[in-house]
């Protein structure tokens, strides 16, 4: 009963993809236990899979779906979950490969400007998560500071506010560039750099000693 009044699990079994309004705003009281043994002894393989597949359509709705699918990971066994979180930190470390290289195309890592990618990632938070973002802001600045393809950075400085940061001033910090790239959008025709942003990256690297170098 609990996974046909599941809006995720029902949607996977029945290759739908039905809308909350299709299932009951209660929710089924079923021992928690009792799901996750149901969850590995039938589903956690193919669930494990559904994940690796979605993960890698690179667009906002399928990380959106994980996202909700991430909602059930109390019930979850522990493999699973690494395996899972394995190929997040994949996705998180080829996008800090990818603006590292350089260049001026990033159509292989568009996922970093939907704030899906980091509801997602937000299930995964630690502080090495925070370090990975923080290096991948780091690294984001200089193409906005520059002008370099701003339609592109600009909502990825945005998105990035919603990974939800273990440690309290990334969060703080995630919050003010999104509220800064947000207020100077009209601007990014003229030739002024903004500095702003800049400083906002020294307050992340005095907070992770580790990422300093990588921010200097």
């Amino acid at each position: 009963m609990f996974v046909l009044s599941n809006r995720v699990l029902f949607n996977f079994f029945t290759h739908n993809n039905l809308s909350k309004n299709h299932f009951p705003i209660d929710d089924v009281v079923v021992s928690e236990e009792k799901i996750k043994t149901f969850i590995t002894l039938f589903l956690a393989d193919d669930l494990v899979a559904f994940f690796s597949l979605k993960l890698s359509k690179n667009d906002y709705d399928s990380f959106e779906e994980l996202d909700w699918l991430l909602d059930l990971k109390d019930y979850l066994p522990e493999e699973a979950i690494y395996k899972m979180t394995s190929q997040v930190f994949s996705k998180l470390d080829f996008a800090l490969s990818q603006m590292s290289a350089g260049g001026d195309t990033f159509s292989n890592i568009i996922y970093i400007k939907f704030k899906s990618f980091y509801d997602l990632l937000s299930h995964f938070r630690t502080v090495e998560t925070d370090q990975k973002i923080s290096q991948l802001l780091s690294l984001i600045i200089p193409y906005y500071e520059k002008k370099i393809n701003v339609q592109f950075f600009t909502p990825v400085i945005q998105s990035m506010a919603y990974y939800n940061a273990f440690d309290e001033n990334i969060k703080k910090t995630l919050d003010r560039n999104r509220a800064a790239v947000t207020v100077f959008t009209g601007e990014v025709g003229d030739n002024k750099p903004f500095a702003g942003v800049s400083v906002l990256i020294g307050i992340i690297c005095a907070f992770l000693p580790l990422l300093v170098s990588k921010c200097s």
